[in-house]
């Protein structure tokens, strides 16, 4: 059972408790109305992860330090239970069971479930980040964008969205044409270097 429509304001998340700061919050789930049998990691995951990329490149723009520490928390929370959880249960795309490893993805069978997978989950989060960088009106406070008192009203010149494009642009690149080249060792050595620089989505793997 997927969600499918899988972003922020579908999730509802308890307010954080003073007295109990070791304790996890709550958190519900919303929005149900398109819910069918579907992709969870390269659907719902791809497309949540690639909400929470906006938000971080946004807070990084608008130099929130407080904002991007907590967007990295809540999305290692979340892609570590959701990796840990696939691997108890056997999942196909989990190498290796629950601990990542050094050569995560030094060698992706082109023919196997796992790079399928991890291909097209790279397609859906960069196609998710390229629409809402492009459709959504984002606040941007970075004093590059500004045009005098107001800050400019041609998307392409903003900060934010530069940002968010190039970060979609990195991952439809390196989905490549097929599964062939997206394993190929150049591109899984590129793979291998995102995730150890912390690439939310490679760490669902």
């Amino acid at each position: 059972m997927t969600l499918t429509d899988c972003w922020p304001d579908a999730l509802l998340v308890s307010p954080p408790n003073a007295s109990q700061t070791e304790t996890a919050p709550e958190i519900g789930v919303v929005d149900w109305e398109f819910a069918s049998i579907g992709r969870g990691l390269n659907g719902d995951l791809a497309q949540l992860l690639g909400q929470f990329a906006m938000m971080e490149c946004a807070a990084d723009c608008n130099a929130d330090a407080v904002r991007g520490q907590q967007l990295a928390a809540l999305v290692s929370a979340i892609s570590d239970t959701y990796r840990q959880v696939s691997a108890e249960e056997g999942s196909v795309w989990t190498a290796g069971g629950g601990n990542p490893g050094a050569d995560r993805f030094a060698a992706l069978d082109p023919n196997g479930h796992r790079a399928k997978l991890l291909r097209s989950a790279f397609l859906m989060h960069g196609i998710e980040i390229m629409h809402w960088a492009l459709v959504k009106p984002w606040n941007c406070q970075n004093p590059a964008c500004m045009v005098g008192p107001s800050h400019t009203t041609a998307k392409h010149e903003c900060m934010m969205v530069q940002s968010m494009v190039r970060r979609a642009i990195w991952h439809l690149r390196h989905a490549k044409e097929d599964e062939h080249e997206f394993c190929s060792p150049e591109n899984c050595i590129a793979l291998q270097q995102a995730y150890a620089d912390g690439q939310w989505l490679l760490n669902l793997f």
